[in-house]
């Protein structure tokens, strides 16, 4: 809805807090979510994501915070694609702000493409669809394995082979520092195996070579979990 030189956007109501809030209170417990539940979040906010990218939308900021739920009265989870306040139109061009903190991003599961778009002071084209096919493969990371990218993922740089611990202590510039210079998501070794292909195709450093939204959906109903 148009507002003065705003738009306001209207959605359902999700009384059901987000999937984050869900896989702390698991984990809490010393659980997870089933590998069939968390197959299904990842098709239903893909099915999302894909909308959103057919419309020409990338949303910059996806994360399991921004994935928020509602039960439906046979206790399964309908889940919504929220905080649209990032996302930006893909026709348009940005340039960088001189402050990369005035930026919205959340860093653990920020694509290479943006960790460059955010440090970088001249002028750039913003990262477009596939920067959101990265925070998909992180979000995977988090439904199947339980990691909270904010507080406990580790990442780790290939060549080398060190590893780095995000912390709560640690701060969002310093994961963004790390992620420009080449760390990357751990993947636990017990992932399903077709779940631990479909995070590195989603993963891949360079972004012509990722997944689109559209394939990784294909990828989750051919697994069928």
């Amino acid at each position: 809805m148009p507002y003065g030189s705003f738009v306001q956007i209207m959605m359902d109501y999700a009384p059901d807090r987000d999937s984050r809030s869900l896989l702390k209170d698991l984990k809490g417990k010393g659980e997870k979510l089933q590998l069939s539940s968390g197959a299904d979040f990842g098709k239903q906010i893909t099915r999302g994501l894909v909308f959103l990218h057919a419309n020409d939308i990338t949303h910059t900021d996806m994360k399991p915070a921004n994935v928020l739920l509602r039960k439906t009265s046979t206790e399964e989870y309908h889940l919504f694609i929220g905080d649209l306040d990032t996302s930006v139109f893909m026709e348009h061009s940005y340039t960088t702000s001189k402050d990369p903190n005035r930026l919205l991003y959340t860093a653990p599961y920020m694509s290479p493409e943006m960790a460059g778009y955010v440090l970088q002071t001249e002028a750039t084209a913003r990262p477009g669809r596939k920067t959101d096919v990265w925070s998909m493969g992180c979000i995977l990371i988090a439904l199947v394995n339980s990691h909270l990218g904010t507080t406990d993922q580790w990442l780790e740089k290939g060549d080398t082979k060190e590893s780095f611990q995000i912390t709560e202590k640690v701060s969002s510039m310093t994961v963004v520092f790390k992620v420009k210079g080449g760390f990357r998501p751990v993947i636990d070794r017990s992932t399903h195996q077709g779940i631990r292909e479909l995070i590195e195709n989603c993963l891949r450093d360079d972004a012509e070579q990722r997944f689109s939204a559209a394939s990784v959906l294909d990828t989750l109903e051919y697994l069928d979990l």
